[in-house]
């Protein structure tokens, strides 16, 4: 009997103890590798989660005339019209408080296609990736794009993003011309010799001015390039790219990262991506033109969510960075399709508690050194939870009306997590506008997609033409039909 009793303690035991185990597993797996479910709320939110408004009415629009007719009832009513897709902006660029959302993710279609003169024409909310997958049997690529190719091409434009081309780095180079369906309910051109003013403030106009209907897009050759990265120090980058990469037309693409690992090399190490043209045939290779799929997911999440908690483990990650992404001893081979087509999958996420943020600012490339150093004093201070940190070389372009690169420039880009809660929310706002007033004093900008953390004096004193584009918005849109969140921030 004594027997038995042990026993049935001991299988009890072992028991609890297997429960234990495996609800801790799947704890474990839904944290750090499976990306949580988004609960509904009636609220529209953004990427970042940190805007948020409720909307009156959201209309879901796949034609011109369904937009025609949402602008007549808005403007009978007097509500505000905010334009949105696939909600990637993170200042409150698709949503106006009790105002009317046009969700544009129908207008996702082809409409012209000449490879022979290297032009496409799209709907504006069609993705970069449906676009790639089109033209890649006629061995040509993307002009300019993110990082990415989840974006669409209306969010690109609206908020001038720029690439990994060391050259023609921004979406405007790109764009031949597009239609937009402004206030008035008209459909008119836009080029840079058609309605050449609105041109110029469209781009990088964040909807403020009207709903872009198609655009025609330069596209380029789908390259063969040789990646490879080197070690290099911030105080011998400007040279690195008078020397290396400006007028140098055997590169393709170009961009830095810097280590985010915390302790000592923080910011510390520094590590240059080329990607250099080169001829198949005379190196005896073949490279894969088939636009790939995003690979390990749930591996790279795992380590990614890891570095979201742990100081050690954004070592580790730093270091596997190292040892297989960026190895100085490693070389690839890749078309420019599937280098414009990085991993970001694996980085999405959701919590109720935190959430991930972007910042990017620009900066002479003679300040740069200097900017870094004052950069990784504020984020120490501050003890800011940083994720990745990776530069571009921004070449000078003056088309843009708000442009942020009339000199060249290195563009910093920051991803980093944050807390949601008031406080802490008030504390990003304090070190961001730190951050953002060093960057003034270094010599230009910061980046206006992302949170609205700027006060209207540090945003005017950025970019002193800012109370001209408004000036400007009224010409074009009297009522001010067109609105959100950032306009209604800084338009006061």
């Amino acid at each position: 009997n004594v027997y038995i009793k042990y026993i049935k303690i001991t299988m009890k035991k072992l028991i609890i103890l297997f429960v234990v185990i495996l609800l801790s597993f799947c704890v474990f797996v839904g944290y750090f590798i499976l990306p949580a479910n988004i609960p509904h709320t009636d609220k529209i939110t953004d990427f970042s989660r940190i805007e948020q408004e409720i909307i009156s009415e959201e209309i879901h629009a796949e034609k011109i005339q369904e937009i025609k007719d949402a602008l007549n009832q808005a403007k009978k009513s007097w509500t505000k019209v905010s334009i949105a897709g696939w909600r990637f902006s993170g200042g409150g660029h698709i949503m106006t408080k009790y105002g009317m959302m046009i969700d544009m993710s129908g207008f996702n279609k082809i409409l012209d296609y000449i490879p022979e003169s290297q032009l496409i024409t799209v709907e504006s909310w069609i993705r970069w990736r449906e676009i790639q997958e089109y033209i890649q049997a006629d061995n040509l690529a993307i002009w300019v794009m993110q990082s990415s190719s989840i974006f669409t091409v209306w969010g690109s434009m609206s908020s001038n993003i720029h690439g990994r081309d060391a050259r023609l780095w921004t979406i405007v180079d790109s764009i031949e011309s597009f239609r937009l369906l402004w206030a008035d309910g008209e459909v008119i051109n836009v080029s840079r010799e058609e309605n050449s003013e609105l041109f110029s403030l469209v781009i990088w106009g964040y909807g403020l001015f009207g709903v872009i209907t198609d655009v025609t897009i330069r596209l380029v050759p789908d390259e063969n390039y040789k990646r490879y990265t080197i070690a290099l120090t911030k105080e011998n980058y400007a040279r690195y790219l008078e020397k290396n990469i400006i007028d140098n037309d055997n590169i393709g693409l170009h961009f830095w990262r810097l280590s985010f690992a915390p302790w000592d090399k923080f910011l510390k190490e520094f590590f240059v991506t080329n990607y250099e043209k080169i001829n198949e045939k005379d190196l005896n290779i073949s490279v894969d033109k088939k636009i790939e799929n995003e690979k390990n997911v749930l591996r790279n999440r795992f380590f990614f969510n890891l570095s979201r908690e742990f100081n050690w483990a954004r070592n580790l990650r730093w270091f596997l960075q190292k040892k297989f992404t960026d190895n100085i001893n490693s070389t690839q081979y890749v078309s420019r399709n599937n280098a414009m087509n990085p991993p970001i999958e694996f980085i999405s996420y959701y919590s109720e508690k935190d959430t991930d943020i972007l910042q990017e600012y620009y900066i002479p490339v003679e300040n740069f050194s200097e900017f870094i150093d004052d950069l990784w004093k504020i984020l120490s201070e501050n003890n800011v939870n940083l994720l990745s940190l990776t530069t571009r070389y921004v070449p000078k372009n003056t088309e843009i009306f708000l442009d942020y690169n009339p000199v060249d420039m290195v563009a910093v880009v920051l991803y980093f997590n944050v807390w949601l809660s008031d406080s802490e929310q008030e504390n990003v706002k304090s070190y961001i506008q730190e951050i953002i007033t060093s960057t003034d004093i270094h010599g230009w900008r910061y980046y206006l997609t992302y949170q609205n953390y700027a006060n209207k004096e540090l945003l005017m004193k950025n970019y002193w033409e800012f109370s001209d584009f408004l000036d400007l918005k009224k010409k074009y849109d009297p009522q001010e039909l067109f609105s959100n969140k950032f306009y209604e921030t800084y338009s006061k």
